[in-house]
């Protein structure tokens, strides 16, 4: 009988210690479970995390993609502008001679203009311009309408050294305006008659 005591006993308090283990486990599962939805609250907030990023590397490359291209479009701004700068400072003066060269064909055509205005005109137009072809070709006008063959000539031939089609072509137009068809046709021969550049 004390055999069996003892084994009550001993039983009892193994009974006890176990429920105490068992309690612990289930206290131990509960915050397994608990750590468990914190981990999946975490995971949650890092595939947020991630999503955000992703946008915000998007919207990141959409700006710099962006800033590029309106730095691209201000460098060509600028550029346009100083390419426009250096046209006008090489070629502006151009625009004035062909304004002139109007002005003077319809100065011929209403006699308005005294033909030494004219003179006086073209030779400026010829400083200001010393490489346009236009510009001795007005002087050639203002010396056929001031009977001055030899300064005509000349005119004509430096400006057919400057740009021979062009002027040819100016000449058939001036002259077929006058009135003077044979010089017209002669001159638009020439024009024609120029290699295909």
């Amino acid at each position: 009988m004390s055999d069996q005591l003892i084994a009550r006993a001993d039983l009892r308090l193994i009974e006890c210690r176990l429920s105490t283990i068992n309690e612990n486990l289930d206290v131990v599962n509960n915050n397994v479970n608990v750590v468990s939805n914190q981990i999946a609250a975490v995971e949650q907030q890092l595939e947020a995390t991630k999503s955000d990023l992703a946008q915000l590397t998007e919207e990141f490359r959409r700006f710099v993609r962006q800033d590029a291209m309106m730095k691209n479009v201000q460098l060509a701004e600028t550029r346009l502008v100083k390419i426009r700068q250096e046209l006008e400072q090489k070629y502006g003066h151009y625009e004035d001679v062909r304004r002139r060269a109007v002005g003077i064909l319809q100065a011929v055509d209403s006699s308005l203009v005294r033909k030494e205005t004219i003179r006086i005109a073209t030779e400026e137009q010829l400083l200001a311009a010393p490489r346009y072809w236009l510009a001795p070709c007005l002087i050639a006008l203002s010396a056929w309408l001031n009977d001055n063959r030899e300064l005509a000539e000349r005119a004509v031939m430096e400006a057919l050294n400057r740009d021979d089609e062009k002027t040819s072509l100016f000449f058939a137009l001036v002259a077929r305006r006058g009135g003077r068809f044979h010089s017209s046709r002669a001159w638009l021969e020439r024009y024609l008659g120029q290699p295909a550049s």
